[in-house]
């Protein structure tokens, strides 16, 4: 699923009064899990290539 149609579910399940947590919400511990390893991921690679460019 490509991150536009990820990006208009979430919206919709705003819009509908779905929940966004939990069991049957529309973010899973996984995606959850997912998101924070790749933000974290990118603040690391950002600190390496900052400290290179010292």
């Amino acid at each position: 699923m490509s991150n536009l149609k990820k990006d208009r579910n979430i919206v919709s399940a705003v819009r509908e009064g779905r929940l966004l947590l939990g069991k049957d919400g529309v973010f899973t511990k996984h995606a959850l899990e997912q998101a924070a390893e790749s933000e974290l991921d990118n603040h690391l690679i950002d600190d390496k290539l900052k400290a290179k460019n010292r």
